[in-house]
């Protein structure tokens, strides 16, 4: 799972590696459940019905040290400050998501040496 420039040239965040890992997806009609907090592995992926307000909802976890962790939140951070129009790319997953979103919400709070959990809200972008 990674988000990209809108252009789909560049990789801003990938999710699946050591230092991000998405525990969950979650859509206006439904929550997909990644059944592992593994990074690097593909998961199974199990339905669920559930609701937003965004039309697709990241949970997940920043991984590594403090440092790496901060400096993980603060790209976010940018991007949803910024208003940056990004390219979901959901491969590898059952469900199709792909598409253009702006990051609305998110929720990062810093949890001494704990894996961070995050919620990032993407609202599908229109022009």
């Amino acid at each position: 799972m990674k988000l990209l420039d809108q252009n789909q040239t560049q990789t801003l965040l990938e999710f699946n590696n050591v230092d991000r890992a998405i525990t969950k997806l979650e859509t206006k009609t439904k929550v997909i459940w990644i059944e592992h907090e593994i990074p690097n592995k593909r998961g199974n992926i199990r339905h669920f019905l559930g609701s937003s307000d965004g039309d697709v909802v990241l949970s997940g976890k920043l991984l590594g040290s403090h440092a790496t962790k901060a400096s993980n939140k603060g790209i976010i951070r940018s991007l949803t400050l910024n208003g940056t129009i990004l390219y979901l790319d959901t491969e590898g997953y059952e469900d199709d998501l792909n598409g253009r979103y702006v990051i609305t919400d998110i929720d990062i709070p810093e949890q001494g040496g704990e894996p961070w959990e995050f919620t990032i809200v993407l609202t599908e972008f229109s022009n």
